[in-house]
């Protein structure tokens, strides 16, 4: 952390606070796999679902709402628009905070979790509404600062075909059916979004 603080006289002092966290012996390291998504916010490779369902019915509710009042065009509405406008960002955000929270807390120092690098997505993938809505940088980037933090290693990788391929043989031979993945050489069958997080 830094503070930049004045004294009496006029001079500027930069305050500088360091924590420095020894990491665990190797021996108690846990290697998380965390997987963002649309239709599941985030799914970590030990089973923990943190369900979208709801935030895009809530979204859909939202956009509706400022697509009626957008429509008067009256001063009233306008009025209205400035007082909704960040509402949704701040639901967002208290969200991504609570689910950040949940994923780094049971983690110690010296543990690491890997997440895709999905910078670029936008620009890359084919067009979907719910992409360009998603808040999956500020999802990632809480969990990495808090992970920072407690002295949890986060490490980024290449997402190409982590929701194609088979996390027990690693092949890339599968069907997706209805979020499920299986694959056609083992004939493993496993949710989709739990196979892209292991």
């Amino acid at each position: 952390e830094s503070l930049l603080r004045m004294d009496k006289k006029g001079r500027c002092f930069f305050l500088f606070t360091f924590t420095h966290v020894e990491p665990q012996s190797s021996n108690t390291q846990r290697v998380l796999g965390l997987d963002v998504g649309v239709y599941n916010l985030a799914v970590t490779s030990e089973r923990m679902f943190y369900g979208g369902r709801e935030i895009r019915h809530l979204r859909k509710k939202h956009d509706r709402l400022i697509s009626e009042v957008q429509s008067k065009c009256t001063k009233a509405s306008k009025r209205k628009l400035k007082k909704i406008s960040g509402s949704w960002r701040r639901f967002m955000t208290k969200t991504n905070h609570e689910i950040s929270k949940d994923i780094v807390s049971p983690l110690n120092c010296g543990d690491t979790i890997v997440m895709e690098d999905l910078s670029g997505i936008r620009q890359t993938a084919r067009y979907n509404k719910w992409i360009h809505k998603w808040a999956f940088r500020q999802l990632q980037s809480f969990v990495e600062y808090k992970s920072l933090r407690k002295g949890i290693r986060v490490v980024y990788v290449n997402p190409a075909y982590t929701s194609k391929e088979c996390s027990r043989c690693h092949k890339r031979e599968t069907i997706r059916v209805r979020g499920f993945l299986r694959c056609k050489t083992c004939g493993f069958k496993i949710n989709s979004d739990l196979s892209a997080s292991r």
